[in-house]
């Protein structure tokens, strides 16, 4: 286990990386033990937001010098990262939760909850799976809780049915905003707060949140656009809507894989029957999409290119567009959490393959 940001380890981390100017956090576990964690870089402060003078170093985010301000600390085990559209297995791990309430099931419409929703075909699974078949133009992200009541009106008013729903898997980030919609009207809770009580206070995940508003300068990271050269402060601090914006650290991911490894369980408590636990680990669209409730499957053939060879055909994982994923392989018992705050990871998803290589090897 390191934590050094020189030597060996550090080298090894930096191939993954070497044209990713980013802060990385790295956490694995073998048997359900941390065997290894790794920090490198430094923090992007919120302050660097919209600095277009900012530009990045080989390796890591670099901020821009400040003499009036000493340099952010390194990244280290309570720093947060914005899971980007990662996001979405809490979301979908809260509809499954929902389902052991038997408030929600899987061939529920949609509109049986959101009234305002047109078709009549769209499911509860369709959204879990992302074969809704419906498409919309982007919305910005709600500022607050009227912007997000506008953002739900102008997603329900402009949604198109592209594609009949589970004729096809493709991805649509509103599937998981509108299943978030769902278990807000149902819980008749805020997003954050049941997440709080049904997640991440049972895991012992300290250092999770949906408002990234609420963290202080040097607690998080913001992710970097690695297109346009420039921090993505358009992404901090915003109202949760299930499909992007969780705050985390590697470890708090971790903590949530190891509940699946532990059919439910943490330190002996139930944070979901075990049921359950399997049921979001199982493959269920009858082999046609390699998805779980959850998370993409690797099976015998990798269809989303970000599995490695050395994990079973049973292993998850799910990947963020900020560049952060999370693996599961329940057949040999290891979880790892691999979180930076650049684009470029997930622009090549063999990026995610090697990142798991090179973990594997450790």
């Amino acid at each position: 286990m390191s934590k050094n940001r020189s030597g060996a380890d550090f080298k090894l981390i930096e191939k993954i990386f070497d044209q990713l100017s980013s802060s990385v956090a790295i956490a694995m576990l073998k048997n359900e033990r941390l065997t290894y964690e790794f920090y490198g870089g430094r923090k992007a402060a919120q302050a660097e937001a919209g600095d277009e003078g900012a530009r990045p170093k080989k390796g890591f985010m670099q901020p821009k010098k400040n003499a009036a301000r000493p340099a952010e600390p390194g990244v280290s085990r309570t720093t947060r990262f914005n899971l980007g559209s990662a996001s979405s297995m809490f979301t979908g791990a809260l509809a499954v939760k929902l389902m052991e309430f038997d408030e929600l099931r899987l061939g529920d419409p949609v509109n049986r909850f959101i009234p305002e929703f047109v078709n009549d075909d769209v499911t509860a699974y369709h959204l879990l799976t992302q074969t809704s078949g419906l498409a919309c133009e982007s919305l910005p992200l709600p500022d607050n809780k009227a912007a997000k009541n506008e953002f739900y009106r102008k997603l329900y008013g402009g949604l198109k049915q592209a594609a009949a729903p589970g004729a096809k898997s493709g991805y649509f980030q509103y599937n998981y905003a509108i299943l978030a919609d769902i278990i807000e009207r149902i819980s008749g809770r805020e997003l954050e707060e049941l997440a709080s009580v049904l997640l991440f206070i049972p895991l012992n995940m300290k250092h999770t949140t949906y408002f990234g508003s609420a963290l202080k300068d040097g607690q998080y990271v913001i992710p970097w656009n690695h297109k346009e050269n420039r921090f993505m402060g358009e992404l901090h601090g915003k109202q949760p809507t299930g499909h992007t914006g969780i705050y985390t650290t590697a470890l708090d991911l971790v903590r949530f894989g190891r509940m699946f490894l532990n059919g439910g369980e943490c330190e002996g408590k139930t944070v979901f029957l075990e049921s359950s636990a399997e049921f979001m680990l199982r493959e269920v669209t009858g082999g046609r999409y390699m998805r779980t409730p959850l998370f993409y499957i690797k099976r015998n053939v990798d269809i989303y290119g970000c599995f490695s060879e050395t994990l079973s055909p049973e292993a998850v994982a799910l990947t963020g567009d900020t560049g952060c994923m999370l693996f599961i392989d329940p057949a040999r018992r290891t979880a790892g959490a691999a979180l930076a705050n650049s684009t470029w990871v997930h622009s090549v998803s063999q990026n995610y393959s090697n990142i798991v290589d090179i973990l594997a090897s450790i």
